[in-house]
């Protein structure tokens, strides 16, 4: 058996009070039962008993001795039982002098033929063995039953478990399978307490060959192992020397070293790749820490070089960031136009009242990326816009605009703007807010909010767009139709962002700034420019594939 899985061990003590103490017929229960579970249990703890003088017995048990006593005395005077509770044990050591070393002498062979045959054999500290035996050790089917509560039940050979066979230890773990010189060997599962299991082949009391591990939280790995530790598929050196000399090495938690190794530390050039987040760390090693200047690759392509001080860049000397347009958004005002057809229908008008929602103007960053806009308590009238196909939406147009017939002037506007966009970008809005003010507009969560004097308003068809994008599609602005480890995947791949403002925030704007363009290249590619045609469709190749599979609905656009 392989003494290093037992973590718990306790020597069970079990023992009798002599005949002239108490009747071993009513109380034996204590000492073959009561008193060794709570042992396991409570190691340190003491222990209290009472024989009655008609021979009845009880027990109390507790962290001090006085606990212990008062726990005693009260089982007493519950049961009836007329005697003095007096101290037992303080967890193994046995106190009260009457008290013998074994169980009623139940030691050695207690029953059958322990030598050559089928019998039973109790050692001093209460192990238990029940089966076959040759020569005097177990040899055959049996069943061993440890002091402390551990079990083996199965096939034995000059007395340790060979063959076939079942471990289960007190700490919860389980073992079914083969074992070979009392260690597990050949095919076998092993169940963990908490859950997580193996099944595969051993060696010598380790997982060693083909196998697989699930643990609890999902994760699986099924292959090659060596001494207990995952080997195949590109587990630990799978390539060269990772002595002395160039390797391949690959930790369990899936980080990888290609580079050059001395006494089994990385030294000298070499690549570290991170199993997390893909990134790569490429320089000098020195007893497995980076010196001196070297790089950083990101998941998504992008580069750092920095002065590294062991894993921390503690000087940035450059950083190289990897976009195709400067400014994505501003580069074309052709891809949406006043020329396309639109599906809206009518404009009603619904009341004046006062509403909360969103105003970019409180925002610290007005033209760029909106952290910090607020909601804004203010009076807005209300119009109810419908359109062919998709939903209707309501616009609230501030009141500060004056009058409703002025009002009504700008929620047509953005009404017919709105009736010209795909119809997939339409699916989640529930309305449009409409402000004064010459800063950003913004989107997301079913709405978009419009500031009418921001600057560019010829870009306006490519800004509701982008803002509409965030509205419906988006991960992070709303509960849209793009799947965030999808999206990051594609990013990855294809290590290029489609503007400077989508590599600073990819998280947030990645999303918005490229779907416009992949609009173009697919629905109007005569409305871009063929360099920024090429450019996009070389460097965005997984996310434009990403999109196509959407099967998105253009409607009313009409496609070249």
């Amino acid at each position: 058996m392989n003494k290093s899985k037992i973590i718990f061990l306790f020597f069970g003590i079990f023992f009798y009070f002599t005949n002239q103490v108490f009747s071993q017929e009513i109380c034996s229960w204590i000492t073959n039962e009561a008193y060794p579970e709570e042992l396991q249990q409570y190691p340190n703890a003491y222990f209290y008993a009472v024989i009655g003088d008609n021979g009845r017995c009880e027990y109390g048990r507790g962290p001090d001795q006085e606990t212990a006593l008062n726990e005693c005395d009260k089982w007493k005077k519950t049961k009836g039982i007329f005697n003095t509770c007096k101290p037992f044990a303080i967890g193994k050591q046995i106190v009260w002098e009457e008290v013998a070393s074994d169980v009623l002498n139940q030691t050695g062979c207690i029953e059958g033929n322990c030598m050559n045959g089928q019998g039973t054999y109790v050692w001093e500290d209460g192990t238990k063995y029940e089966g076959e035996s040759k020569k005097g050790k177990e040899h055959g089917q049996g069943k061993m039953v440890w002091a402390n509560g551990d079990t083996y039940e199965g096939e034995w050979e000059n007395g340790e478990e060979h063959g076939q066979g079942k471990m289960v230890w007190v700490n919860g773990v389980t073992y079914e399978g083969e074992w070979k010189n009392g260690e597990e060997h050949g095919q076998g599962k092993i169940v963990w307490a908490n859950g997580d299991t193996y099944e595969g082949e051993w060696e010598n009391g380790e997982e060693h060959g083909q196998g697989k591990m699930v643990w609890v939280n999902g994760d699986t790995y099924e292959g090659k192992w060596k001494n207990g530790k995952m080997y195949g598929e590109g587990i630990g050196c799978i390539e060269g020397n990772c002595e002395n000399g160039y390797g391949t090495v690959v930790w369990d938690d899936g980080n990888k070293y290609i580079g050059n190794f001395k006494d089994g530390s990385l030294h000298g050039e070499g690549e570290l790749t991170w199993a997390e987040d893909g990134e790569k760390w490429i320089g000098t090693w020195k007893n497995d820490k980076l010196e001196g200047k070297g790089e950083i690759i990101a998941w998504d392509g992008s580069t750092r070089v920095c002065e590294f001080d062991g894993y921390k860049c503690a000087k940035l000397i450059k950083e190289v960031k990897n976009f195709i347009l400067l400014n994505s958004l501003w580069t074309n005002n052709k891809i949406m136009t006043k020329k396309d057809v639109s599906s809206f229908k009518t404009l009603k008008f619904v009341e004046e009242k006062e509403v909360m929602e969103y105003d970019k103007r409180t925002s610290k960053n007005k033209n760029q990326y909106g952290d910090g806009i607020e909601m804004k308590v203010f009076n807005a009238f209300i119009f109810n816009a419908s359109f062919e196909k998709s939903q209707d939406i309501l616009i609230k147009v501030n009141a500060e605009f004056k009058t409703q017939e002025k009002a009504e002037k700008q929620a047509l506007k953005w009404a017919k703007m709105y009736g010209q966009m795909p119809y997939f970008l339409k699916q989640n809005v529930k309305y449009i807010v409409v402000h004064k003010g010459n800063v950003g507009w913004a989107g997301g969560n079913g709405q978009i909010v419009i500031h009418i004097h921001s600057e560019k308003s010829s870009f306006n068809e490519e800004l509701m767009f982008h803002e509409l994008t965030h509205a419906s599609l988006d991960f992070k602005w709303g509960t849209g139709v793009i799947d965030e480890d999808e999206w990051k995947t594609v990013i990855g791949e294809d290590k290029y962002y489609i503007s400077e403002y989508a590599w600073d925030l990819f998280y947030e704007e990645d999303l918005a700034e490229t779907t416009l363009w992949w609009f173009a290249t697919r629905c109007k590619p005569s409305s871009i420019s063929k360099k920024n045609y090429d450019k996009i469709v070389k460097h965005l190749p997984n996310r434009l594939n990403y999109l196509d599979k959407q099967n998105f609905d253009f409607y009313p656009v009409v496609c070249e």
